[in-house]
């Protein structure tokens, strides 16, 4: 089966920390599959602090494979020392049968700068 996964380590926001109220930051994630056969087309979601969810698809991933997915024009939440999080799911709808959903999801902190 597929193993969708998503490291909170695996998170990364550009700039970083993200700038205050109205900047716009990036969020890039590396996706893993390492399950022992490939996954079809799945979902993925992000949410960030004060903004709408996002989602993408992500066309397959082969067994053992990564994928590098790029989101842009998240808004940073409040004035400079707000705290904010930003949380990536793979397959948030569960479509995908996989050996192991509890590491679909990775979530980072930040607290936004001037």
């Amino acid at each position: 089966l597929p193993d969708l996964a998503v490291a909170s380590a695996d998170l990364r926001l550009a700039p970083d920390p993200p700038s205050i109220n109205g900047g716009t930051f990036t969020v890039t994630v590396v996706v893993r599959n390492p399950g022992t056969a490939p996954a079809a087309a799945f979902q993925l979601r992000a949410t960030a602090t004060a903004n709408p969810p996002r989602t993408q698809v992500v066309g397959g991933l082969a067994a053992g494979a990564s994928t590098i997915v790029v989101l842009a024009g998240f808004v940073t939440p409040g004035p400079v020392g707000s705290p904010g999080t930003v949380q990536v799911t793979a397959d948030p709808a569960s479509l995908i049968q996989e050996s192991n959903r509890s590491n679909n999801t990775g979530t980072r902190g930040f607290v936004s700068v001037r």
